[in-house]
């Protein structure tokens, strides 16, 4: 028999882990769009490695950002006993977190344009 604790976590890791999907195609979408709004493809092989390297570590960070919403929601429940959790406030916390990922995705594909001084 599950406790109220299990049944909480095992419901914020099934919200979490169903919207990851989402938020990693919305991110992605979104880094494309802001390589192709910027011009950033070429055929120089220095700036293709960059790119890609780039854009894989981008996604890590992005991932490593998403799980913190599942952390965050483990926390509240176990320091709670099951009392609280992120519960409503999940639709929330995905819908801002990935609107302001996306828009750090296309601000620093923005700055990457910028041409540094000599």
């Amino acid at each position: 028999m599950k406790t109220i604790q299990e049944e909480k976590i095992i419901e914020a890791h099934n919200y979490w882990y169903k919207h990851r999907l989402l938020f990693n195609i919305l991110v992605g979408l979104s880094g494309l769009c802001g390589l192709l709004l910027f011009g950033f493809f070429t055929y120089d092989l220095y700036t293709i490695t960059f790119i890609v390297l780039g854009s894989i570590m981008w996604g890590l960070v992005a991932n490593g950002l998403y799980s913190l919403g599942f952390e965050l929601d483990c926390i509240i429940i176990k320091r709670t006993n099951g009392k609280k959790s992120l519960g409503n406030n999940r639709v929330l916390l995905f819908g801002v977190g990935t609107i302001l990922y996306i828009l750090a995705s296309l601000f620093f594909t923005f700055a990457m344009t910028i041409p540094i001084p000599d």
